[in-house]
């Protein structure tokens, strides 16, 4: 009876550790957005918030809502194709963000970093929507930016923009309110997040 009982646990314990690991049909949203309603951007809070899923970042002023797991991919490359078994305790941020024709490194590195509750945020470097600039620290809030943290005002040419006419026209309409003259939707962070993804609007109306 003994050695019938042993094999009964032999033949389980084989058959468990023979079975393959099934991975839960889950969406992106159901870990870094919110289900309700549904937003695959991750929820941007103060801290690490277990309960809602949110973490210290700017991914919702850096995507439309409710975006996609294909938006994910400019920062973080692969992640459109990821499955609920991704997961390795390690976060990539791509090498060339939007194409940028420099290497882009989050402080000052291009290597993976692993996951924190209490992450120390940095900056990106050389990266194509902000002109090349240093970014703002990531999780800083977005209402402290203004035109001056991506390019000059006006912009000059160089690392921060094209230079045109901008310095000629600012003589006579100075100030970031008189760029409405001409580009009417340059004043949202819509606009900063979008550069480089969009052509310019250029009206003459006013």
């Amino acid at each position: 009876m003994k050695q019938q009982i042993t094999r009964y646990i032999v033949f389980f314990a084989l058959l468990a550790f023979s079975l393959p690991v099934a991975d839960a049909a889950m969406q992106c949203s159901g870990c870094h957005g919110t289900t309700t309603p549904v937003d695959y951007r991750p929820l941007d809070e103060a801290s690490r918030n277990p309960a809602t899923g949110g973490f210290q970042g700017n991914h919702r002023t850096h995507m439309d809502a409710p975006a996609a797991p294909s938006a994910c991919g400019t920062c973080h490359p692969g992640s459109p194709t990821y499955i609920s078994g991704h997961r390795d305790g390690k976060i990539k941020v791509s090498s060339r963000i939007n194409n940028s024709p420099l290497t882009t490194t989050y402080k000052n590195s291009t290597s993976a970093f692993s996951q924190s509750a209490t992450p120390a945020q940095g900056s990106c470097n050389y990266v194509n929507c902000h002109f090349e600039n240093v970014t703002p620290i990531w999780g800083s809030n977005p209402a402290a930016t203004s035109c001056t943290t991506c390019h000059t005002t006006p912009p000059n040419g160089g690392s921060s923009g094209a230079a045109g006419s901008h310095s000629k026209h600012a003589q006579y309409f100075p100030g970031t309110a008189n760029c409405l003259k001409c580009h009417a939707n340059n004043t949202s962070f819509q606009h900063a997040t979008s550069a480089g993804n969009r052509n310019l609007a250029i009206s003459f109306a006013a």
